[in-house]
């Protein structure tokens, strides 16, 4: 339901929106409210905005106490709170595509226009955006607008009208004078704050359920299911025998047990091993302990790979702690492989034109300025870390070596492989094995373990010289 003037002072933000703004940029959007009106609606549920935060604000610094909110039911799920934010803003920028146009009027302001006047490109890239305004929509009703002038073009939200025309329904547009297109394209194609998950909560072993199983189906079909890339066409083929190695962030170890049953000498960790739903303490100690006893008795790995881990860091503290550890445990002259998500493959997504090409259930991703996202499900944010191909390549080149080698093994990701010659200072490694070994298990106690760790590393050194 949209209130035209809905009391704005006792609306409280989240504090998990994800979108900071700059003075200069609240300056920018206070100058477009007095130029052009307020022509997006605020979003709220119960007195919690859900989307709006900055205009919230650029509002009341401009002593304007009263605006259009769409009510949403007060006690809607948090997910679906925080996918309202993320949309709502993230479509600040359409695709450019849309050609979007809801026919001549006089009017100003707000009005309701039918579907049978919507026109646009319906094959516009960003459809999998499209798609999930439609699913908000079908669940909490018609809470979006677009800005257009009296002519009838669409100068904002093309994408809010291709979503409406494809359901039939009629779309809300705010009307702006001819004569104010030029500005209007002005203050509405600029980026109004920017996506920042730094302050959100980090549950970090809620990480490990986001991984995917490994090898699931018959072992002995030529492609098994879930198969790695990494393992299939990078390290296997180059594996010679006798070779040890270590597989950091092994998830169910499922590449461990294959390949111990056929020869190699492969040893895993995980930090996060779970059986079913839950973290097994017990394991992962076990794995903390073959991990020292491998250290102490024969010293640091010929290989170690760190197959999609990546992907799952939480913050660029973890990023530096995993690679750190993995290289610190491969012996100078050794093989290190590490792997991740491609950003490239997200820019793809973007450009769909159908929602369809989408083969994810992640359908969009809202990425903040050091590629991660954010996804709350359950209780908890989920994080993933997307890397370009200048970004994997600057991280094999700090980690492994100047030669470290790129490859692409599908659109979607990448493997850093090389042979180790750069060994970095030990007061990095121990800083980082303290913060990777003393991470809190659900129960809220630490691992506990850094101690060993950093004593088995240090025999292991010492056996190197």
């Amino acid at each position: 339901m949209l209130e035209f003037d809905y009391p704005l002072k006792d609306l409280v933000g989240a504090d998990y929106n994800p979108r900071e703004i700059d003075e200069e940029s609240l300056k920018t959007l206070r100058e477009s409210i007095k130029t052009l009106g307020i022509v997006k609606p605020i979003i709220v549920s119960g007195n919690l905005i859900v989307a709006g935060h900055q205009r919230t604000k650029a509002l009341l610094a401009a002593g304007i106490d009263k605006a259009p909110v769409y009510l949403l039911p007060p006690n809607i799920n948090q997910t679906d709170e925080i996918r309202f934010n993320q949309l709502h803003n993230g479509t600040d920028f359409d695709s450019g595509d849309e050609r979007a146009w809801v026919g001549r009027s006089d009017k100003l302001g707000y009005e309701m226009v039918s579907p049978l006047k919507l026109r646009g490109n319906m094959r516009a890239r960003m459809a999998n955006v499209r798609n999930e305004i439609c699913k908000l929509i079908i669940k909490y009703g018609n809470w979006g607008a677009c800005v257009a002038n009296q002519e009838g073009k669409v100068i904002h939200a093309g994408q809010y009208v291709l979503a409406c025309k494809a359901m039939g329904i009629s779309a809300r547009v705010y009307r702006i004078p001819n004569d104010k297109t030029k500005i209007a394209a002005k203050f509405l194609n600029k980026k109004y704050g920017k996506f920042s998950y730094e302050h959100l909560t980090k549950t970090t072993f809620i990480q490990t359920f986001a991984q995917k199983f490994r090898l699931r189906n018959d072992e002995e079909e030529e492609k098994p299911f879930n198969a790695s890339p990494t393992y299939e066409k990078s390290l296997m083929p180059n594996y010679k025998k006798g070779e040890r190695i270590l597989d950091f962030g092994c998830g169910q170890a499922d590449y461990v047990r294959k390949l111990s049953k056929i020869g190699y000498d492969i040893h895993g960790v995980e930090l996060f091993y779970r059986s079913g739903n839950f973290i097994d303490a017990t394991m992962v100690h076990k794995m903390i302990d073959n991990l020292c006893e491998q250290l102490e008795t024969k010293g640091l790995f010929d290989i170690v790979i760190c197959d999609y881990v990546l992907n799952s860091v939480d913050s660029m503290t973890a990023e530096n702690d995993v690679l750190t550890f993995v290289n610190a445990m491969c012996r100078l002259g050794g093989k290190i492989y590490f792997s991740g998500r491609s950003r490239e493959k997200i820019d793809l997504q973007d450009r769909t034109t159908y929602a369809g090409e989408a083969k994810s259930h992640r359908y969009i991703e809202f990425l903040d300025d050091n590629g991660f996202s954010a996804l709350f499900r359950k209780g908890h944010w989920f994080y993933q870390k997307f890397h370009r191909q200048r970004e994997a390549i600057a991280l094999g080149k700090r980690f492994i070596s100047e030669d470290a080698i790129l490859e692409r093994h599908n659109p979607g990701v990448w493997c850093m492989s090389g042979i180790k010659k750069i060994e970095l200072p030990f007061e990095d490694v121990e800083q980082s094995i303290i913060r990777e070994f003393e991470m809190l298990h659900p129960n809220g106690k630490p691992i506990g373990r850094s101690a060993d760790v950093i004593k088995a590393y240090k025999i292991a050194l010492a056996k190197g010289k």
